[in-house]
């Protein structure tokens, strides 16, 4: 039978890093479909469609029968459908609570295991400001961190922790949990662990 990995946990836990690392070590990884823009280019987790992509989907038909996870945030469609896990043993996805949900109802010819990476207010914030930035010197870091962009991400951490902490993830049911305040090399290594141990 094929096994989901479910990787939950709030904005900036580091989800979406350690699924692209499982993936780099030979896992079956689903790219979220999304209506939303890509956040910057080339940026990996997920298909990017239009609006009107989607709505062809669904007047078709074709959803009904072949989503089973979806998702409604900030404005824009998440969903995963049955030809990116099935036959493919274990698949790794990154999703949100109401993911995890729909996708123990919807697909049942699969089994779920869910792992919530746990991080503080202050990691999940820092990663969320420097994310995809490689600085050389703490100078470039510098120049970074006086920048509109920089403003920008600030914003939008704060409004993502502020929704994740007005109760998103309240009630959230897991199998696993994992410690994400470590360096997510350590991170992602705990977590194949556990997807070999069970």
């Amino acid at each position: 039978m094929d096994k989901i990995v479910c990787l939950v946990g709030k904005s900036g836990a580091g989800k979406t890093t350690v699924a692209n690392s499982l993936r780099l070590k030979g896992y079956n990884c689903i790219d979220s479909y999304t209506t939303r823009s890509p956040r910057y280019e080339n940026e990996s987790g997920h298909i990017f469609v239009t609006l009107e992509e989607y709505e062809f989907k669904v007047r078709s038909g074709y959803l009904i029968e072949n989503m089973v996870a979806y998702t409604y945030f900030d404005n824009n469609h998440y969903w995963c459908e049955k030809h990116q896990y099935e036959g493919k043993g274990i698949t790794i996805y990154v999703v949100d609570k109401a993911e995890v949900e729909e996708l123990k109802t919807r697909a049942t010819d699969v089994e779920i295991v869910v792992i919530y990476l746990d991080a503080s207010h202050t990691v999940r914030y820092n990663r969320m400001l420097y994310r995809d930035k490689v600085f050389l010197t703490e100078e470039d870091k510098l120049n970074f961190e006086n920048t509109k962009d920089f403003y920008k991400a600030k914003e939008k951490a704060m409004s993502r922790i502020g929704h994740d902490e007005s109760g998103a993830y309240a009630g959230v049911t897991y199998d696993y949990l994992v410690n994400a305040n470590e360096p997510l090399d350590i991170v992602v290594s705990e977590v194949d662990k556990l997807i070999r141990d069970v």
